[in-house]
């Protein structure tokens, strides 16, 4: 069996931090209605301000609560789309293209991340190990 590409732990590495964050995000703005600060000790770690900013405009009505379960989702479908990679899946790719595609939404620093994902999902060394196939398998 041939060992996975560096650009397949990179873009792990990069699509897990991604997801976690998405989730963080999205059951922080759930479970608490609002955003949670330390007092500005993190401010590099602040939400996406803008993106409920102008989603609430847009929705008139909308509470910041609702706006939690498509961060979950996202996040939670980029992880499960990261495990497809691993197991070689044809689904995987693509899913993982289209999921870093709609987490640029949140307007934030996550989008450097996404571009990342998306750039190592396209590098012509995992395209090549996602299609070869073992002798064992058929």
């Amino acid at each position: 069996m041939d060992r996975p590409p560096i650009t397949l732990y990179i873009l792990t590495i990069a699509g897990i931090i991604l997801s976690a964050w998405l989730v963080l995000y999205g059951l922080q703005m759930r479970f608490f209605g609002a955003f949670i600060s330390l007092n500005g000790i993190l401010a590099f770690l602040t939400p996406p301000h803008r993106f409920v900013q102008w989603f609430t405009q847009v929705f008139n009505g909308v509470r910041v609560g609702e706006l939690g379960w498509p961060l979950v989702v996202i996040g939670c479908s980029l992880a499960g789309a990261i495990a497809g990679l691993w197991k070689r899946q044809s689904w995987a790719s693509p899913s993982l293209i289209f999921f870093s595609v709609v987490s640029i939404i949140t307007f934030h620093w996550l989008n450097i991340l996404s571009l990342l994902v998306i750039a190592l999902s396209r590098a012509p060394g995992l395209q090549e190990w996602l299609t070869y196939k073992d002798a064992f398998q058929g």
